[in-house]
């Protein structure tokens, strides 16, 4: 007798337990396979499969699965796993025979593309160059209020968990097309032995601010408009990454025409709410990224790595080094060993590929 269908389908989405950042993972899977006969090199290919299922399966998968029930009343259920997690790599680290199975360890390496933000790492972001660009008729006290501000700024990125701020201003002047500005620059980094911090982020740009007349036909106001125009800037590409433009009015002037009468005004009296929306934003498009740092230093097996402490790492931590090669197997892992406040020394995992200067290491989720 036919079989007739009484529920639909059900699909149930697992996810593996970890950390929600989006970012690569470093998966430890294992697969078992029967021997059949004395087909080693079968039961082995089997068994790494089965591995690999299993890292997948680790970063997610879906259960599908249908019920029904023919008309003599017997419930019947089929089910499925298909696995959808995506594998970048992996390498083989151990396999042995265990009587009559062969058994394949491997470590993968798997990208997630879950979208809440859950860093515990702070990205590094240095203060570059911030000109203070003042229009005609403003009063002084408006331009210093402007150039006192930027410390603000400065507060506000450092009240982001996922942000470290390096105050690279003396560093970088506005303008830099004189010789001598060159040189004092040159000059003040070698005596305070400073050196740009290779995998960070730099924010520069321009602080405008103009006066603007908004009166009627009973009151005379000024106010003044303050624009941050600011780009980021990638320190290991050169490439800009982010375009920022906020802006916010300034109160200055509010009274009753031909009378000295002063009115409240409902402009902001300071850049508190600029700055805020600046550090949101920036904490938005580079907080919630992997950590990344540049490898410094190499000495035998071990790399030395331009994120220390001060951006949350710490020993037991690990980083994938990739490499520029079209085996996409080319990758290394190296685990911090010891982490001071601006770098750290990792151990490299694996025998080969060896690490080169200047390479980029992700922090693995």
């Amino acid at each position: 007798m036919r079989l007739r269908l009484f529920l639909s389908s059900l699909v149930l989405i697992l996810v593996a337990t970890g950390s929600a950042d989006a970012g690569t993972r470093l998966i430890h899977a294992v697969g078992r396979a029967a021997i059949a006969g004395k087909d080693i090199a079968g039961a082995r290919k089997s068994a790494l499969a089965e591995a690999l299922y299993d890292a997948a399966g680790q970063v997610r998968m879906v259960v599908r699965g249908t019920s029904f029930m023919s008309n003599a009343g017997t419930l019947h259920e089929e089910s499925g796993i298909a696995v959808s997690g995506l594998l970048k790599g992996y390498d083989v680290v151990e396999e042995h025979r265990e009587g009559e199975h062969y058994v394949v360890t491997i470590d993968a390496l798997a990208e997630t593309d879950d979208s809440e933000c859950g860093s515990v790492k702070k990205a590094d972001i240095a203060i570059g160059a911030i000109g203070i660009r003042v229009a005609p008729g403003l009063p002084g006290a408006i331009e210093r209020q402007a150039r006192q501000s930027i410390e603000g700024l400065i507060s506000e990125l450092n009240n982001q968990s996922t942000l470290h701020v390096i105050d690279d201003r003396r560093f970088s002047p506005v303008s830099e097309t004189s010789t001598a500005v060159r040189q004092d620059t040159k000059y003040l980094e070698a005596l305070a032995g400073h050196t740009k911090s290779p995998g960070a982020y730099t924010l520069s740009g321009s602080l405008n601010l103009e006066r603007t007349r908004v009166d009627n036909a009973v009151v005379g106001e000024t106010v003044v408009d303050v624009s941050a125009d600011f780009q980021l800037i990638d320190n290991v590409s050169g490439a800009v990454k982010e375009t920022i433009a906020e802006h916010v009015t300034l109160a200055l002037d509010k009274h009753i025409w031909g009378t000295e009468i002063n009115l409240p005004q409902e402009h902001a009296s300071d850049l508190t709410s600029l700055w805020q929306s600046v550090a949101e934003r920036l904490a938005d498009h580079i907080g919630c990224q992997s950590l990344r740092a540049v490898v410094t230093a190499v000495s035998g097996n071990r790399a030395t790595l331009s994120a220390g402490s001060s951006n949350g790492v710490k020993p037991g931590d690990f980083f994938l080094v990739e490499l520029p090669t079209q085996d996409r197997n080319s990758w290394q892992i190296i685990r911090v060993e010891s982490a001071g406040a601006s770098q750290s020394v990792a151990r490299l995992m694996k025998a080969s590929p060896a690490v080169r200067l200047n390479s980029v290491a992700v922090l693995l989720q």
